[in-house]
């Protein structure tokens, strides 16, 4: 390795301890309820910006090193700067790695990992034809008929994999390898599901919901369980306490559905916001949970996360955006279109403490 390899390489090691340092300052400096807010390249919230912090240190020889590093706004995106640099002595430039960082300040923000696709504690039988772009995955055993030959995912079971489709890849997580986009594989790690009443309790209990919250049994426009809902909801949260079932029908967008019983939709069904301008919807912003099962008696088609601490049930064809989450069985008798949704907006996630991060670097021009 040439001299100047070896100097360039102390360089950008250099510019790494920089980096530390910066991912160190920024953890330091901001508080998770305040964080730094970068609009048209200036703070706007939060804490101020630290300026450019120099660290000197001996190199081999007689040679000596230096990093500096720093945070500042650029546009709306919080980005840092670390400059590695290795000075080789008088008359002759110094050996400079920069690196520029794309910074996520702490702050507090959603999870979304719950939402993962199709997940069940149970087994997971898809009858009919189905596509699916998107992750299944359960504890138990599945059972799934004919699947898409465009379909994108993965498909994992703890149990075994029956499947009526040839082209279907099913091997095992222990001695085989997937060949094919969509991969089915048997003898998976199971995954933990995430029970449905603690999801419950936190949004009945949280001080943020409660102006949304829609008690049906004492609520004096509905005094049961028994509801029909047409169009946008605007966020309402309707709750059916005391361990009865939620029966509801109707198409409708922009509301959350909770039960300490079964949530029982009647009837052909369109749930979830839809933006007739795009294809698609804006987002996922409807959701139904229930201590008992989730039961869809008809065909539907909806941008909706189902989430039961039982069973999901489907009785018709569906095309399905979103999620679906069970701690016992999902079973869909019809066929169905499935797609895991990337945007859950005006939905009640559990929120989470951020710590502050790196996005993504790149490496600047150095000499």
């Amino acid at each position: 390795m040439s001299a100047n390899q070896r100097f360039s390489i102390a360089a950008f090691q250099a510019a790494e301890a920089g980096i530390s340092d910066v991912v160190g300052s920024l953890r330091a400096t901001y508080a998770p309820d305040n964080p730094v807010t970068c609009e048209g390249g200036v703070v706007t919230e939060g804490a101020a910006l630290p300026g450019q912090q120099e660290v000197t240190f001996s190199a081999s020889g007689a040679l000596s090193g230096s990093y500096v590093y720093w945070m500042e706004c650029e546009g709306d995106q919080l980005v840092g700067f670390s400059r590695g640099q290795i000075d080789m002595g008088e008359d002759v430039s110094p050996v400079t790695r920069i690196v520029k960082l794309y910074l996520q300040p702490p702050g507090e923000g959603i999870s979304t990992d719950t939402y993962y696709g199709i997940k069940a504690d149970g087994d997971i039988v898809l009858r009919g034809q189905n596509v699916i772009n998107g992750n299944i995955h359960t504890n138990s055993n599945l059972t799934i008929n004919n699947v898409d030959g465009e379909a994108v995912g993965a498909i994992t079971a703890t149990g075994t994999i029956t499947t009526s489709d040839k082209d279907l890849d099913v091997v095992d997580a222990e001695t085989g390898e997937c060949g094919s986009v969509m991969c089915a594989v048997s003898g998976a790690d199971s995954m933990f599901i995430e029970p449905a009443i603690d999801k419950i309790n936190s949004i009945i209990e949280g001080e943020e919901y409660q102006p949304y919250i829609v008690d049906l049994l004492t609520h004096p426009d509905y005094m049961s369980c028994d509801i029909d809902l047409e169009g946008p909801q605007f966020g309402a949260i309707y709750y059916c306490s005391d361990g009865r079932d939620l029966d509801v029908s109707g198409n409708f967008n922009g509301a959350t559905l909770l039960s300490m019983g079964k949530i029982i939709h009647r009837g052909r069904s369109d749930l979830g916001d839809y933006n007739d301008e795009v294809e698609g919807p804006d987002s996922v912003d409807t959701q139904l949970i229930a201590v008992g099962n989730i039961e869809m008696r008809g065909n539907d088609d909806s941008y909706v996360a189902l989430w039961s601490d039982a069973d999901v049930v489907q009785s018709g064809t569906s095309t399905l955006y979103g999620s679906i989450i069970a701690g016992g069985t999902v079973t869909r008798a019809g066929g169905i279109n499935f797609s895991s949704w990337d945007s859950y907006e005006g939905i009640t996630f559990n929120r989470v403490k951020r710590f502050g991060n790196i996005l993504y670097w790149v490496e600047l021009e150095s000499n």
